[in-house]
C-alpha cells in the first residue's frame, strides 16, 4: 500500500476530531475492511478526512483497490457528526 505523504501539509480542525466511543462505534477502527476508510491520525489524535481535500485522495485509493479500509458509515465529522447507513466493503 502507498502511504500519502503529508508532512507539512494536513492541518484538520479540532471540529474533525473523533471521540474514542465514535471511534469504535459508528467508524468500527480495528475491523478490516470495516474499518471508516476516512480515519486519519495526526498529532496523537484520530481525524475524521471526510470533509477534507484529503477526500479525494482517500476515494481514489479505495476506486484503485489500494485501502484495507472500506467503510463509509456516515456523513463525516465537520463540527457535528451524524449516523448514517452508507457502507461499502
Amino acid at each position: 500500500m502507498k502511504a500519502i505523504d503529508t508532512r507539512g501539509s494536513i492541518s484538520l480542525p479540532d471540529s474533525a476530531i473523533i471521540p474514542n466511543d465514535e471511534l469504535l462505534s459508528l467508524c468500527k477502527i480495528n475491523n478490516g475492511a470495516t474499518t471508516c476508510r476516512y480515519i486519519f491520525f495526526l498529532g496523537n489524535r484520530y481525524y475524521c478526512a471526510k470533509c477534507t481535500k484529503l477526500r479525494t485522495t482517500i476515494d481514489e485509493l479505495m476506486k484503485n483497490g489500494k485501502m484495507v479500509s472500506k467503510g463509509d458509515h456516515c456523513p463525516g465529522k465537520s463540527g457535528k457528526i451524524g449516523k448514517g447507513d452508507k457502507d461499502e466493503g
